[in-house]
């Protein structure tokens, strides 16, 4: 029986498998723009944090409650539907959830079990709350603190590395974060230097 099993490049790096299902999970969910709500509670799904599994879940139960039969719905349908029901997720809930399951890919602890949240608050009660709630409260300012991240050379970089991009005032109205899913090397003088980068990110 022949073997029909892709060839491992071995100049080109992936994320895990795991990682990459994700990824493709989130296809068809909506970006969800968190400038526009004043929410910080509630579900993850409503509040864009949610796994797929949980918007899917949350946009099930609009569904019945409002008898729209979703199997019906065209892609861009549904789509909208979600939009109009605030379901989606927004850049650093995209990127903690497909880490999560990057670590978990590669054997290490839970993502939110070694993500520094930061203290707010008298007594750091807002951190303890944190704790409880990780994935609402890692966000992009969280990912770029020096206790979650360090600036990588070019020549370093790898699938699950991210690039931030925090804006300067204290609003940090345009945060927004984009994770590196592939990098494929060239061979150099100087050994393998990176050639291309694949990533993705959640953005309207």
């Amino acid at each position: 029986m022949p073997d029909t099993t892709m060839p491992i490049n071995p100049l080109i790096k992936n994320l895990s498998e795991p990682a990459k299902k994700m990824v493709e999970a989130y296809a068809s969910t909506s970006y969800f723009n968190n400038r526009r709500t004043e929410t910080r509670a509630g579900l993850r799904a409503l509040v864009g944090k949610g796994t797929p599994e949980e918007i899917a879940e949350e946009a099930g139960l609009f569904a019945v409650r409002e008898k729209v039969v979703l199997k019906n719905l065209s892609a861009d349908q549904r789509r909208q539907f979600l939009v109009e029901h605030r379901l989606g997720i927004d850049c650093s809930g995209f990127v903690f959830h497909v880490l999560n399951a990057e670590a978990q890919a590669l054997g290490k602890k839970s993502l939110a079990s070694g993500l520094a949240l930061r203290s707010v608050g008298p007594f750091g009660i807002f951190k303890f709350i944190s704790l409880l709630r990780p994935a609402q409260n890692a966000d992009v300012a969280v990912f770029a603190d020096n206790a979650n991240s360090r600036s990588l050379a070019l020549v370093d970089i790898r699938p699950g590395d991210f690039i931030v991009m925090l804006h300067e005032k204290a609003d940090r109205a345009f945060n927004h974060i984009i994770l590196i899913t592939e990098v494929a090397h060239e061979e150099s003088s100087a050994g393998l230097v990176p050639k291309r980068l694949t990533y993705t990110h959640s953005i309207s």
